[in-house]
């Protein structure tokens, strides 16, 4: 896009006006050109802002892949269990489907529980895990 600019005539000069266009590229370098050029007459200096140095670019790392094997590795973990305290009115088969878990796994993993009928109230019982 151009722009048209008129031009007067020049101190003590008696000459009809011309009309001359100019680009707005053109047009706003000299505006900044003007600008700088009466900052620095004022005695402060137009600098620059520095440009932002370049980020380093993410790196990506491959990682070598494994194949799946046919049966997944089995973990070392130690099953967890649960203390209970025997409320009135609990028995042991009562527990053990709270729980979900076998009568007999209840009973196995409390070996000092020799007669199921007399469980006592606040006597500790281990649950293991179902």
């Amino acid at each position: 896009m151009r722009v048209s600019v008129k031009s007067g005539p020049g101190p003590g000069r008696k000459h009809p006006r011309s009309r001359r266009s100019v680009s707005r590229p053109a047009l706003r370098a000299t505006a900044g050109l003007l600008l700088a050029l009466s900052l620095a007459g004022c005695g402060s200096a137009a600098t620059p802002s520095p440009s932002p140095s370049p980020s380093p670019s993410p790196t990506v790392e491959l990682l070598p892949t494994v194949a799946p094997t046919s049966e997944p590795t089995p973990t070392a973990t130690a099953p967890t269990t649960t203390i209970y305290v025997v409320k009135k009115g609990d028995t042991l088969i009562g527990i053990a489907n709270r729980f979900k878990i076998t009568l007999k796994a209840l009973r196995a993993a409390n070996p000092e529980v020799t007669d199921p009928t007399k469980l006592q109230i606040g006597q500790k019982l281990v649950i293991p895990a179902p």
